[in-house]
């Protein structure tokens, strides 16, 4: 890492183990659970989800926003009905994350960047707070979920080209100055591609390694490890 000035860091997979929390408990299970209580049927929402991507939009909760118009709703009231439909109980309590988070916040602005919702970036962090409730101005961190890339009418997911710049230029910060903090290979991908510090990590206790050298970090810093590096591999 050289010269971060700010910390962007996912939460799916990086502030707590997938196998705790599947994709499939969330965009099959629970997005499954909250369409029949809005009375939609799958049938509807795979002609959502082609028209959609006719239009080249791509991304479950825009299919989500799309039923919502639908059904004169709003996404919010999807988004917490889909949170209790979720299974949270599984992610076990883990505050070293969360002291690891406030202390790096207290150096450097960090900003938790996740496709997901607000509703359900908070649930996350309750749990690792052990249930209760954890306010993030006391982490030191700030928020930035699906809701606050709204703009043409749908949501702009972090691998999208230029949503990371986007992201950079809201919070005042230069990309070559950003450490993104990821599990996913094509958002690291596309977050080099925009001049952005990288390194992916593939559990929370590689997160947790990235924090602490950034706790520990004097002027000179490590240079950042690449996605290929990270993954242990010779890439894709």
């Amino acid at each position: 890492m050289k010269n971060v000035k700010a910390l962007f860091i996912d939460c799916d997979g990086v502030l707590y183990d997938k196998d705790k929390l599947s994709y499939h408990d969330m965009a099959v299970v629970a997005f499954g659970k909250t369409l029949e209580t809005f009375g939609v049927s799958r049938e509807e929402v795979d002609k959502k989800h082609i028209n959609l991507r006719k239009k080249g939009v791509r991304g479950l909760l825009n299919v989500a926003l799309d039923v919502c118009k639908t059904r004169h709703v709003s996404f919010r009231d999807f988004a917490t009905t889909m949170a209790q439909n979720t299974n949270y109980s599984r992610i076990p309590t883990d505050k070293d994350m969360l002291n690891l988070l406030e202390k790096v916040g207290k150096k450097i602005p960090v900003y938790i960047v996740t496709n997901n919702t607000w509703i359900h970036l908070f649930h996350i962090i309750k749990c690792l707070n052990g249930g209760i409730p954890k306010q993030f101005i006391d982490l030191n961190v700030l928020p930035i979920t699906i809701e606050d890339t709204l703009y043409d009418g749908v949501f702009h997911p972090k691998k999208v080209d230029g949503q990371f710049l986007s992201l950079c230029a809201q919070t005042g910060k230069m990309p070559c100055d950003v450490l993104v903090l990821d599990d996913a290979e094509d958002v690291c991908v596309a977050a080099k591609a925009q001049g952005l510090q990288v390194q992916q990590v593939q559990n929370p206790d590689q997160t947790k390694t990235v924090l602490r050298s950034i706790i520990h970090a004097g002027t000179k810093t490590k240079r950042a490890v690449s996605v290929r590096q990270a993954r242990g591999g010779s890439g894709r």
